[in-house]
């Protein structure tokens, strides 16, 4: 038996938006920006025009669903609304001249972000040439002669026999009404029309259901993501360009650099240490933002910048008191429970060969995890251990001497003016070490990403884009996982072990830990992330800068994004730098590498959504941010 062939469709119908024009920016965001034009011209309060427009637009439209089934209201039954509100704003126009004022600015901003869908006009030009008539349908708020008008600025209005809106009839296509009032119009049946459009209920369903054929067109290019963004096309292009979403880390970075600089002048500290590791790409940037502020000629401080090799392991090191009286809280307070006098003897700066030589005294026992090792037998035992007091005590005393010799090498009157330290964060342990080395005598402030913890007396902590304890910035957002930073923010070098005087030359070496492939690592995945990044956040400083804006609203938002629209590519990307992950302070080791891939990238895809939950929902943070950037 033959197969039947298909019935050729001698007529077609087609929808406007999505499917034949696409748009850079959301309708929302072009509503946006036609409020805020009309709003300079006649000099009304922007929030003010924006808030009444949608409730008279939705008053109409609710109204109109009860009188004849209409779901959307003309735009000239709204602006007449609104021209009456406003009246006093308009005693030197009539309502006509208000009108088309008003759409023929709504239209500029239309056609300012549109583009056409080149593969399916490619597909209706085809068709056009085997003699079918084609007419665009589309359910909107503007007239058909509105559309036409973008139709041939695009430059495909001859491809259209006609174009009919929703709003000159007061019929939709998805109560059915307007295509069985077009069937009778035209005078043509249902069988011979095929309907193509990207809307599954008007340009499908309700298709069907009025008799017609339909086909949904779905639009894959890549542009078509910024349908989802509502700031502007600028912002939007910096966004969306490169081959990577996590590149976008350049927002947050970019609020954080931007928030340092302003902290530092404010505060008049001139001299900045930014900790190894996360602190090396954070002082590269820093430093850009300098020469940026330079090149655009703005005012800007003489801030010196210098770079800090530690760990918290040599720094705790060089801060240790005589065994009798330290206690060891810095380590303590985060990795109590599960260690062993191993993993205890690693993170307090211990050799790999001064562990052996306290094994072959104290036996089995130095690798034998305790549950609760700060009160343990074995770790009370370990600290009356000949072997092991004679190692402490002399690490203790080089580490220390050399580390104050390493603080005096960068030449900054410490005494007088404190010290001020750069780094990803968390608790600033690096920091209360540090702080501890010098006796509390010295006043120490400590930049960070994200701080969890309350400053005490002259050891004080700030967060620049999360701070649990003040709470000082409102934007929830881009407190978010401070673990990616990590990873984003890796150094070309292991972690600093310990310090060292060279023989020759007198000067303090630090010395790197090189067991663990760091610099391959950083040349193979992160190098390449952050040289996008830098192109970004270029971008968005010089922006912010030209524009006198204050970054946070923009990049709070942009973050959300930076969440929401995670990639395959993204998460291939942070998965693999969770296998090369090595903690070597309290848990040592690579903490995550046995657990599968498959697992953890839904894991990571969970906590991804039940942050963005958790925000949304119980803070509200992106409609507090859109607020902030006057959009309700």
């Amino acid at each position: 038996m033959s197969k039947r062939k298909s019935k050729e469709h001698n007529i077609i119908f087609v929808d406007c938006f999505n499917t034949i024009i696409l748009r850079r920016k959301s309708n929302k965001a072009i509503i946006i920006e036609w409020a805020k034009r009309i709003s300079q011209k006649y000099n009304i309060e922007y929030k003010k025009f924006y808030r009444t427009y949608n409730k008279i637009n939705f008053k109409l439209s609710l109204k109109k669903v009860f009188v004849c089934g209409a779901f959307e209201e003309c735009i000239k039954a709204v602006l007449t609304k609104i021209y009456f509100k406003f009246s006093k704003y308009f005693s030197l126009y009539s309502l006509k001249d208000f009108i088309k004022t008003s759409q023929d600015i709504y239209s500029e901003e239309e056609m300012r972000c549109h583009f056409v869908n080149e593969d399916f006009i490619a597909f209706l030009r085809a068709e056009k040439s085997k003699g079918k008539k084609i007419y665009v349908v589309s359910d909107f708020y503007c007239s058909a002669s509105i559309i036409k008008n973008w139709l041939n600025n695009l430059g495909i209005i001859e491809i259209f026999d006609d174009v009919f809106s929703s709003c000159d009839f007061e019929k939709e296509k998805m109560t059915t009404k307007l295509y069985k009032y077009l069937l009778d119009r035209l005078n043509i049946k249902a069988s011979d029309v095929m309907m193509y459009g990207d809307n599954i209920w008007s340009d499908y369903y309700m298709a069907k259901r009025s008799g017609l054929n339909a086909k949904r067109v779905k639009y894959k290019g890549k542009n078509m993501i910024k349908n989802k963004t509502i700031v502007n096309s600028d912002w939007d292009e910096i966004f969306y360009s490169g081959d990577i979403n996590f590149s976008n880390y350049a927002f947050p970075l970019a609020l954080f650099t931007a928030r340092l600089y302003n902290e530092l002048v404010a505060n008049g500290e001139n001299n900045v240490l930014f900790m190894s590791r996360e602190g090396q790409f954070l002082k590269k940037l820093f430093d850009r933002y300098i020469e940026i502020r330079k090149e655009l000629k703005l005012d800007f401080s003489p801030i010196n910048t210098y770079y800090f090799y530690g760990s918290r392991n040599s720094v705790m090191a060089a801060s240790m008191k005589k065994l009798s009286e330290e206690n060891f809280s810095h380590l303590f307070r985060f990795f109590r429970y599960f260690m062993s006098a191993k993993r205890f003897m690693y993170s307090i700066g211990f050799s790999e060969e001064q562990i052996a030589k306290v094994r072959t005294s104290f036996g089995k026992r130095t690798d034998k995890t305790c549950f609760n090792f700060a009160h343990s037998s074995i770790f009370q035992k370990l600290k009356k251990n000949k072997v092991f007091n004679e190692i402490y005590e002399n690490n203790r005393k080089t580490q220390g001497d050399v580390f104050g010799k390493y603080m005096d090498s960068f030449g900054i009157n410490y005494q007088k003016e404190g010290l001020v330290f750069v780094d990803i964060g968390y608790h600033g342990t690096m920091q209360d070490c540090i702080y501890k080395f010098f006796n509390q005598s010295i006043p120490i402030k400590g930049y960070y990403i994200k701080s969890r913890v309350r400053s005490v007396g002259t050891n004080i902590k700030v967060g620049l884009l999360g701070d649990k304890v003040n709470q000082l910035l409102g934007e929830k957002i881009t407190q978010y996982d401070t673990f990616n930073y990590e990873q984003v923010l890796r150094a070309d070098h292991g972690r600093c072990v310990k310090y060292e005087i060279d023989s020759k030359t007198g000067a303090v070496t630090p010395v790197l830990d090189d067991k663990h492939r760091d610099k391959d690592i950083f040349e193979a995945y992160v190098g390449p992330m952050q040289d996008k990044i830098m192109v970004k956040f270029e971008q968005i400083i010089r922006k912010g800068l030209n524009e006198k804006l204050d970054l946070s609203n923009i990049c709070s938002l942009y973050n959300y994004y930076l969440i929401k629209n995670k990639s395959n590519d993204d998460f291939k990307w942070l998965l693999d730098m969770q296998d090369c992950h090595h903690d070597a302070f309290g848990y040592v080791g690579y903490g995550v590498k046995p657990i599968k891939r498959g697992l953890r990238k839904f894991a990571l895809r969970f906590k991804d959504k039940f942050f963005l939950l958790k925000w949304l929902y119980i803070h509200n943070t992106k409609k507090r941010v859109l607020s902030d950037l006057g959009i309700k």
